[in-house]
């Protein structure tokens, strides 16, 4: 029977300035956090979050950086399973892809929406208009 791994997620962000134009905008302090869990897709799924914040941020700021360790072990020693840190990354950039798409069409679904308000607007100020021409040249018959 394999034992159960036990994997620790610890993540750090560098503190860190934005600028635009010379002028400094918003700063950052260093950012620390340590996750532990037994499964490979909640050990994902937090990595993939950190990996959407990170695209999708609008500040300069540090990207995240994650070290995970398996059962304590960080990846220089000899027991470290190469492939279950493969495996996890690539269900990580899976999870925050997904992130992606639902956020891309989030957005898409709130513009198609402001361009219905936008419409609808049009069509009550139109018709306004119309009524209070037809007000000013009524029909002679």
């Amino acid at each position: 029977m394999k034992n159960k791994i036990h994997l620790t997620i610890v993540q750090y962000r560098s503190n860190g300035s934005d600028y635009c134009m010379g002028c400094l905008m918003d700063s950052s302090d260093s950012d620390f956090e340590i996750s532990h869990t037994t499964d490979l897709d909640e050990a994902a799924r937090i990595i993939g979050q950190r990996a959407f914040e990170d695209k999708t941020s609008d500040r300069e700021y540090a990207s995240w950086d994650i070290t995970i360790l398996q059962n304590g072990l960080e990846e220089h020693f000899e027991e470290y399973d190469y492939d279950l840190e493969l495996q996890i990354m690539a269900a990580a950039k899976e999870y925050s892809n997904i992130l992606m798409k639902q956020c891309d069409a989030n957005a898409e679904k709130e513009r198609i929406e402001k361009q219905k308000q936008e419409d609808e607007f049009t069509r009550v100020k139109d018709l306004a208009q119309l009524a209070e021409l037809l007000e000013k040249y009524p029909d002679e018959e």
